[in-house]
């Protein structure tokens, strides 16, 4: 029986354990306490009763709250914990203006988020070359899936598509990175990375303009980059551009993807959706 733990019952976590009812979970979520609140700390006794753990709270102010509070508890227990995933981000590969990244590109953030995530990844990596926990490292492209695509998108009072000639995103359904994750504790490959990403990274605009003609509505038209009225932190996201490769998941754990491009997940999103 596999006993799951989940610092950080956010999306990926919740559909996870909704795909996989035989998972025995108990977990944190922030300003709602299932077992404790994100900020607060517990007995690590809790934590004995569980094999495996799943990490999704990103660094708070630079720090890994986990780490922070347990990196005792986890060392002590060791190879005792049967698996330990870490979810991270792909920006921790920075900007390759438009070339494919795989997992043994040498990472090279340029934001603070990446900056934080690569930290975290090596303090978590360490628990496994030094005390033999099973860590495995997740590295997340965008995430979307039900009730958080381009249709929710939609929703805004005024949705911009981004024109940058060029520009790629690389994305992953939900449920893709739910059957790695399911994969990895089946058949564990502790101490490695892997990068969860489709067969089709794009520009944001084109994935947008697909939602809205499977709705048959006609999108707003495309604006330049620099002309366009956008955040600053989404204009961030703008300065990395970069195709992750998904070859070592295919390859190594057999993974075959639920959803290959945005146009196979949009429409399973579509199904999902309420009213637009």
């Amino acid at each position: 029986m596999t006993k799951l733990f989940c610092f950080g019952l956010g999306y990926v976590a919740t559909q996870w354990i909704k795909t996989y009812p035989a998972l025995k979970y108990q977990g944190t979520k922030q300003n709602e306490a299932i077992i404790f609140n994100q900020f607060q700390q517990f007995d690590p006794v809790i934590l004995d009763g569980f094999t495996h753990f799943l990490i999704s709270i990103p660094p708070v102010y630079g720090q890994d709250l986990v780490l922070d509070r347990y990196a005792d508890y986890f060392k002590k227990r060791g190879s005792s914990i049967k698996w330990i995933g870490y979810l991270s981000a792909t920006n921790v590969y920075g900007d390759h203006q438009g070339q494919w990244v795989d997992e043994k590109t040498l990472p090279a953030p340029l934001s603070k988020r990446g900056h934080h995530r690569l930290m975290a990844e090596k303090k978590w990596l360490s628990l496994f070359e030094t005390y033999q926990c099973p860590v495995h490292i997740f590295r997340l492209s965008s995430i979307y899936g039900p009730h958080r695509s381009s249709f929710e998108r939609m929703g805004a009072v005024s949705t911009t598509l981004v024109d940058k000639s060029g520009h790629f995103f690389s994305r992953i359904h939900v449920d893709d990175i739910c059957q790695v994750l399911q994969k990895t504790v089946d058949h564990p490959h502790p101490g490695q990375i892997f990068n969860l990403s489709d067969d089709l990274p794009c520009d944001s605009a084109t994935v947008m303009e697909y939602a809205y003609a499977l709705l048959n509505k006609k999108p707003p038209p495309r604006i330049l980059f620099e002309k366009a009225q956008i955040s600053e932190e989404m204009r961030s996201y703008y300065h990395e551009n970069k195709r992750v490769k998904n070859h070592k998941i295919k390859q190594e754990l057999g993974i075959k993807l639920l959803y290959s491009t945005y146009k196979e997940g949009l429409k399973n999103c579509f199904t999902h959706i309420k009213h637009i």
